[in-house]
């Protein structure tokens, strides 16, 4: 008995030796890294410090941690300017859309825009994809763009190392729209019938214009935009009517079509406009077999009927103006 209590007593002093030598270690570790550093000049000093804020500013920049896949995904830009030629420098409401993605936006005054395209809605595509630039009066201009697995690749193709296209995207005129409205001007509460004639020239090359539910050669029907509100009334002559004139425009002479609405009065087709200022839109189409079925309907549901949705096409029109008192 006596043996393995001694035996115990042997085993223990061993262990408390053994902890209290470890924590000598650790004291004797840290009184020489004090030491270390005040023996350091004050300006190593300073510069491992500095060295050290800049860690952790760099590690706050990163969108996306190494350890954690939480982080939310950072859209990412295409950017680029569009230039309208024979536009009196406003390049304003270019149709920019990515193909495939299914992503647009709009040009400012300047002709500028921005394009997000958000990781999730480009997730592992893989491929070329093509960005349009739309105005329907206009010649219809394409840009290329890479992406691998969901990123773009930047620095090929038209994209420069910041994302942006490294040239000017120009558009040519194509077609010269003029609306006149007789008289520009109507009293809300007693007007006589209102003319709108709506001209047409080719720049250059012949122009297809599709006029629907047109009877008698006349416009098919007229928009109304209120100016300060954006409300759109619609005036179509004929509802029922299943037409669609096809007109070729041409450089060599104007192509004109009338239209003739009555609002405000005891009329079958009554139409009636609140007092403000008004542009007033004739109803066809431009022809372009450049563009793709699904640009066209990313612009609205209803964007080939009499409805609202045809004013979501880009036209640099001309007049029109239609103040009502």
């Amino acid at each position: 008995m006596s043996s393995r209590r001694n035996s115990k007593l042997v085993l223990f002093c061993c262990l408390q030796g053994y902890k209290y030598g470890k924590a000598l270690a650790r004291v004797q570790a840290s009184e020489r890294l004090s030491n270390w550093i005040c023996a350091m000049p004050q300006k190593k000093i300073l510069g491992a410090v500095g060295w050290l804020c800049a860690a952790l500013v760099f590690a706050s920049a990163c969108t996306k941690s190494p350890f954690n896949d939480d982080v939310a995904p950072q859209p990412t830009n295409i950017s680029g300017q569009v230039d309208l030629h024979r536009s009196d420098r406003d390049n304003s409401n270019v149709y920019v859309w990515l193909e495939g993605i299914n992503i647009s936006t709009l040009t400012d005054r300047d002709g500028r825009f921005l394009l997000e395209l958000p990781r999730e809605r480009v997730s592992g595509a893989t491929g070329v994809y093509q960005v349009y630039f739309f105005v329907a009066n206009y010649t219809v201009a394409t840009k290329s763009i890479f992406l691998q697995n969901g990123e773009i690749q930047y620095g090929q193709g038209s994209l420069d190392a910041s994302g942006q296209f490294n040239e000017t995207i120009d558009l040519f005129k194509k077609l010269d729209v003029f609306t006149l409205v007789h008289p520009d001007s109507a009293s809300s509460i007693l007007a006589p019938p209102v003319d709108v004639l709506v001209s047409l020239h080719a720049v250059t090359d012949t122009v297809t214009v599709i006029f629907p539910k047109s009877v008698g050669g006349l416009l098919g029907g007229l928009f109304f935009l209120h100016k300060a509100s954006n409300q759109v009334f619609v005036d179509i002559p004929d509802q029922g009517a299943d037409t669609r004139e096809t007109v070729f425009v041409t450089s060599e002479a104007s192509t004109s079509r009338r239209g003739v609405f009555q609002f405000n009065t005891a009329t079958v087709r009554d139409l009636f406009l609140p007092v403000g200022e008004y542009e007033v839109i004739p109803y066809f189409f431009i022809e372009n077999i450049q563009l793709p079925d699904q640009l066209l309907q990313s612009l609205g549901e209803h964007i080939l009927e009499p409805h609202p949705d045809f004013l979501n096409i880009p036209v640099k029109r001309e007049g029109g103006g239609f103040f009502v008192f």
